[in-house]
């Protein structure tokens, strides 16, 4: 966002500042004590957890995940939506996936990784760069690439 305010000629660069969504870092840790909720099924799982919109991109991780599941059919997705109490999920997740088109700011990227989960994100968002390693991040709409992280985690 801060890079589209500063293309506007009467907007003066230096006063500019970026200040990131807090994270409520108690109700988190709180929420993240219940039980896993995953099936102790030795599946590698991974997990997706966001509104239901197409600005998600949702196929994209779809197409992604048939392709890592014809090869190493021992996975599982989990996509949760409208769910008061994600962090047990993303506790327990081997993988969190985000597969949006565009984010401002992704709040679930940080609050997975405040949980210690591994991420993999498309290049949505300038924080996705700030906060992830390369090798994490794949192009929007690409599931072939995003295919290839996703079983490249599973080999770490």
């Amino acid at each position: 966002m801060r890079q589209s305010l500063i293309t506007i000629p009467a907007i003066e660069p230096s006063k500019v500042s970026v200040l990131e969504n807090p994270l409520d870092e108690e109700d988190i840790l709180e929420k993240a004590k219940e039980p896993n909720p995953f099936q102790e099924n030795g599946c590698f799982h991974f997990l997706w957890v966001g509104r239901n919109d197409p600005i998600k991109g949702l196929p994209t991780l779809q197409k992604a995940f048939e392709i890592v599941n014809k090869e190493n059919p021992r996975t599982d997705l989990t996509l949760i939506s409208d769910n008061p109490n994600p962090y047990k999920w993303m506790k327990h997740a081997d993988c969190l996936v985000i597969s949006s088109k565009s984010e401002a700011s992704s709040n679930v990227l940080r609050e997975a990784l405040f949980l210690g989960t591994p991420v993999i994100s498309t290049d949505c968002s300038p924080t996705v760069k700030e906060l992830l390693e390369k090798d994490r991040i794949v192009p929007v709409g690409d599931y072939e690439r995003m295919a290839e992280a996703m079983m490249s985690i599973m080999r770490e």
